[in-house]
């Protein structure tokens, strides 16, 4: 909040020339009057081309010359000393947070997070480069986990929104390796997930938690590798793309929050929808006992996205995704034990199953785009659609009459959503003039 004595806030001028905009069309309205416009005005200032220019020009400066520098290094690798090797890699770390703490030191911020950035990138590679001159043998996923567990400490340390993001990039890596190496990502991802979580929040940088909720799906289907022939399978990652999406109804409307929860549940349900939706992929499911962790992490999934789901909802993207959780409750509860036996007549009625709620999804988030002006549901409602159509439309490749309806209608539906949007910005312009 400003306050009488404080200095201006800088904005970026098209964000200012906003605000002008907007105060101006307040004061014509009545709603506020010339000085109290000019104090909102006074409020904000533009920040300077220079310094954007400037800082830009910095990073590219250090990152260039990063690049050179371990060139260089590695040119002459070979020929160093041991010794010396570390004391490289060990001098450049040191060297870049502490000319990083001399530029927070003396005010100049954009330079501290540049060089701080910098330093965790060198933090990163002196971790492999160590175990190599010392060579030491270790687990490879865990130089990703000490990586990113550092980087998340520098961000929450110097307050950096780019460095969170990085960190929850350098997290998401670590759940990939450590799913490719052991399968699953263990224990460990339930502690740091909420640290993650937290940093984000307390930087108030919605990629952070957009990357970190999108971490939970990939963890997901890494634990879930060993049911690959269970329902529970690829059934607790969509009910972990509805949780994640589900998330998001605890932060108010029109938030960058609640948009980084409701992107990332809709991306997993996205590429988790392409293998529910073929046919031969439920023809290979078969009973299995689920241990007790895949049990729990199917429960836990499917009880928040079924409550917070239903709890206030408002939109019809809401609505078909709670109906998508509560449709693959039943199916896993089906089929996992083997109340519902394997075969060609329950395998193509789950294909259609999943297909109507991968068309739903896209219909849902479309009219909910058209209904409450919003770009990123109309995005993702077409990729649903598109996921939809590609896959239906490879099962019938070979027929050229219903592959080619099948581009036809699509064609047409495209062109139809496009006027609907075209007209909904145009209605929104004219009532707004009026």
């Amino acid at each position: 909040m400003i306050t009488a004595g404080d200095p201006p806030v800088r904005i970026r001028k098209s964000r200012l020339d906003w605000l002008d905009a907007q105060s101006r069309g307040w004061h014509q309205a009545g709603i506020i009057d010339e000085s109290t416009r000019e104090r909102i005005l006074s409020g904000y200032a533009a920040e300077s081309a220079e310094r954007r220019a400037m800082a830009v020009l910095v990073l590219i400066a250090i990152l260039l010359g990063s690049v050179g520098l371990l060139l260089l290094i590695g040119y002459n690798w070979d020929a160093i000393p041991r010794g010396a090797k570390l004391a490289l890699l060990m001098g450049s770390v040191a060297a870049a947070f502490t000319a990083s703490a001399v530029a927070y030191g003396k005010g100049r911020e954009a330079a501290g997070e540049t060089l701080a950035f910098a330093g965790t990138l060198l933090f990163g590679l002196s971790i492999f480069l160590v175990a190599q001159v010392l060579h030491i043998q270790g687990r490879d996923p865990d130089a990703f986990l000490w990586w990113g567990i550092g980087v998340f400490a520098c961000a929450a340390l110097v307050r950096s929104r780019a460095i969170a993001v990085e960190a929850s990039l350098i997290f998401l890596l670590w759940v990939f390796v450590e799913g490719t190496f052991a399968e699953h990502t263990a224990f460990t991802f339930v502690l740091l997930w909420p640290l993650a979580l937290l940093v984000g929040y307390r930087l108030e940088s919605p990629w952070t938690v957009g990357v970190a909720a999108f971490a939970a799906g990939l963890a997901a289907f890494f634990n879930g590798i060993a049911l690959s022939h269970s329902s529970l399978f690829l059934g607790t990652v969509a009910l972990t793309g509805c949780a994640v999406y589900a998330a998001g109804r605890l932060h108010r409307d029109g938030t960058m929050m609640r948009l980084a929860w409701e992107t990332s549940g809709l991306a997993i349900l996205l590429i988790v929808s392409i293998p529910l939706m073929i046919t031969q992929v439920h023809q290979e499911l078969s009973a299995y006992t689920a241990g007790a962790a895949g049990i729990v992490v199917a429960v836990v999934a499917g009880g928040v996205a079924l409550a917070g789901g239903s709890w206030r909802s408002r939109s019809a993207t809401d609505q078909v995704v709670l109906a998508a959780a509560a449709a693959v409750c039943v199916w896993i509860a089906l089929t996992a034990p083997g109340f519902v036996p394997a075969g060609s007549a329950s395998a193509r009625a789950a294909t259609v199953l999943f297909s109507v709620l991968t068309l739903a999804i896209g219909v849902g988030l479309i009219r909910t785009a058209l209904t409450s002006d919003r770009p990123t549901d109309l995005a993702y409602g077409v990729l649903f659609a598109l996921v939809f159509l590609i896959v239906r439309w490879v099962s019938v490749l070979a027929n050229l009459l219903w592959s080619g309806l099948i581009l036809v209608a699509a064609a047409g539906g495209l062109l139809l959503i496009a006027r609907l949007w075209r007209g909904r910005a145009t209605a929104g312009v004219a009532g707004r003039v009026s």
